[in-house]
């Protein structure tokens, strides 16, 4: 079935009617083919929110209705961005488009140029509102206004007037006196997160959305200048990060909170560096001496207790071994000389059940297995094997760069001069990464390389394993294992290789 869509905002003398819409449209209409008309009266072109033209969309969607005819362009949409993704839907059900008075018909080479095109003007629209979005979120924290997303622990919001705009400025709340704990307690030389989030937990006091605390949780509030009395100390510091200060150095009167925003795709998690971040000041009052604040950060630059790093001397299992239950990390406790393996989910955060296991049973149970897999992996059947489907992987990759450079080519014979340089662009960037392959590939071949051997002597693991050091079998294990994941009988291994 063929549609005709027609829409007309509102009656005026010099509008098009539906009624000629539907006149024009019928010239266009196949005679051996049946139609059906879809029109919106008194709907605006601006988005696609409209009864009928949803209802096109889903007989398209259905397969019912295989060529949409329009008397004009603006009849489906007055949106660049709308009318891009309409021709995708159009282009994925096999869809026949025709513009009536533009002679814009995607059966014709013409008409898919054009719908190049509109593709381009439509990126070009998309990066233009981004780009707007982020320059007035960029102006408005450089004013100080508060830029939304959740609160800091230990504030409230309230209304505010800033540079004669309706804003929000930050009011401490009952908790204030939690998070001024909190910086007291990391201040002291003995402290460390853990011990933090087992007293706040232990006094029933929780984190945002009624949950335990953990390290990273205390973490991330220490590191927030949002609550620091902001002077030329904190100035000082905070521009030998490699933050972007935008007050001058003279404002930072001892009084005032901070704000820190940025780019998070470009800078990283700022919970693990500011570096990179905008500083500005805030409206509402610090409530950390500049001291204390920077006692903390100096000393959670240095905590190397973040994360597990897997150094236990007591066991070469260290590192490898996480809950099969809520996946957290299991550390190594000590009762007397027997050491054990304890679920951090279970013994800090107080979310899990699972009971601790004996070090040296879950040794036990992974050596035959990883033994086993040494084994395997020694095997030159395996090896070409792991070989062979290296290669197969990078050849296949180079296909997909063949197609979709074909592809691109096609293109370039329908395209204008606006998409060419495009078009161009996208294939010499395609070309370059399959030389790259091919390269790689031709060096696979002639130093017949093999991704064990090169990090890994298995034969020597093998023959050796019962006489190597805690720490040589823990390299071996952690170039061979992703994770060990123990529930209570249960021991899983997911391999790297």
């Amino acid at each position: 079935m063929e549609a005709i869509y027609t829409r007309q905002s509102i009656d005026k003398k010099d509008s098009i009617s539906i009624e000629y819409q539907i006149e024009f449209c019928k010239k266009e209409v196949s005679k051996k083919n049946n139609y059906k008309v879809f029109t919106d009266k008194g709907f605006s072109g601006s988005n696609i929110k409209r009864p009928a033209f949803e209802e096109m969309i889903q007989n398209i969607e259905k397969g019912i209705i295989h060529k949409v005819i329009v008397y004009k362009l603006d009849r489906i949409s007055r949106s660049l961005l709308d009318f891009s993704n309409i021709m995708k839907v159009f282009n994925n059900h096999n869809v026949q488009f025709v513009s009536v008075t533009e002679k814009f018909d995607t059966s014709t080479p013409m008409g898919r140029a054009m719908l190049n095109i509109t593709a381009v003007f439509a990126q070009l629209e998309r990066e233009t509102i981004q780009q707007r979005i982020k320059d007035a979120y960029y102006a408005r924290g450089k004013k100080g206004m508060f830029l939304g997303g959740n609160l800091p622990y230990g504030f409230d919001k309230k209304e505010a007037i800033i540079d004669n705009k309706k804003s929000a400025m930050l009011v401490p709340n009952k908790y204030a006196d939690t998070v001024k704990e909190m910086y007291r307690m990391y201040s002291q030389e003995n402290m460390s997160l853990r011990q933090i989030s087992t007293f706040l937990n232990d006094k029933n006091i929780k984190s945002h959305s009624n949950k335990n605390w953990d390290s990273h949780k205390i973490s991330r509030t220490l590191k927030n200048p949002v609550y620091v009395k902001a002077d030329a100390d904190i100035y000082s510091f905070l521009q030998s990060k490699n933050c972007i200060m935008v007050n001058d150095i003279n404002e930072f009167n001892g009084k005032q909170g901070l704000f820190s925003f940025g780019d998070n795709q470009t800078q990283g998690n700022k919970l693990k560096s500011l570096s990179g971040y905008h500083i500005s000041l805030a409206p509402h009052m610090g409530i950390i001496d500049s001291k204390t604040w920077i006692v903390c950060q100096n000393k959670l630059s240095s905590n190397k207790q973040i994360k597990n790093t897997g150094k236990s001397k007591k066991t070469w299992l260290s590192g490898l071994v996480k809950c099969g239950y809520c996946n957290y990390s299991m550390s190594i406790n000590t009762a007397g000389d027997i050491s054990y393996f304890r679920c951090i989910g279970n013994s800090l955060l107080k979310v899990c059940d699972a009971k601790s296991k004996r070090v040296n049973d879950i040794e036990n149970s992974v050596e035959t297995v990883f033994l086993l897999k040494l084994k395997e992996l020694s095997s030159e059947k395996h090896k070409n094997n792991i070989q062979t489907n290296y290669d197969n992987n990078i050849k296949l990759k180079l296909l997909q760069i063949d197609n979709k450079i074909n592809k691109l080519i096609d293109s370039l014979l329908e395209a204008e001069n606006i998409t060419t340089k495009y078009i161009n662009k996208r294939i010499n960037k395609l070309e370059a990464e399959k030389q790259d392959l091919q390269n790689y590939l031709l060096k696979e071949s002639h130093d017949n390389m093999f991704p064990i051997p090169q990090v890994l002597n298995v034969e020597r693991a093998l023959e050796k394993w019962h006489d190597l050091s805690i720490q040589e079998k823990k390299d071996t294990a952690s170039k061979i294992i992703n994770m060990i994941y123990i529930k209570d009988k249960e021991i899983s291994i997911d391999w790297k290789y």
